[in-house]
């Protein structure tokens, strides 16, 4: 029951030990909150970053439950709270060869550009038109996918794997 403040420039140590954690930048306090929102819902781009948050976007609110983030249309589902950005969790994304009927909104074809970590699980990076893309595969999905540079594949995901903030 004892309340104490632990000062760490280490995101890790911080989410695993507190139960509110204080996101400071540059002298100025930007976010407080559980571990589970600041991770949820970044106040700012900077909190994501420095989270180090993978596929942080800038987005502007569209008609019909979308938003343009980049370059790109992305169905979002319906938002009555404004935001400016959308964060793409890595391991919400789908990678397959072909395309499939789903009930997911966001279906785009890619390029494989790299990756990297070849053991259990895999980052590729894919390119949607001009959106850079990291999306989290097993080991066994980047094999039987046969990914290469310059392969095309098909990025899938949900309406609710779009966070917006």
């Amino acid at each position: 029951g004892t309340t104490f403040i632990h000062v760490t420039h280490d995101v890790m140590e911080a989410v695993t030990l507190g139960h509110r954690v204080g996101v400071m930048l540059a002298g100025r306090l930007h976010q407080i909150g559980t571990p589970r929102e600041l991770v949820r819902r970044p106040s700012d781009r900077a909190v994501a970053d420095f989270l180090g948050m993978r596929n942080v976007f800038t987005a502007s609110p569209g008609p019909n439950g979308t938003c343009a983030a980049e370059g790109l249309r992305l169905h979002v589902g319906a938002r009555p709270e404004p935001y400016r950005h959308v964060w793409i969790r890595p391991e919400e994304i789908l990678l397959s060869r072909a395309a499939f009927e789903s009930s997911a909104r966001n279906q785009f074809r890619c390029v494989v550009e790299e990756w990297e970590g070849q053991t259990v699980l895999v980052n590729v990076r894919v390119r949607i038109g001009p959106l850079p893309l990291d999306a989290l595969v097993t080991y066994a999905s980047f094999e039987q996918l046969a990914i290469r540079r310059g392969s095309e594949l098909y990025a899938t995901l949900k309406s609710s794997a779009v966070h917006c903030f």
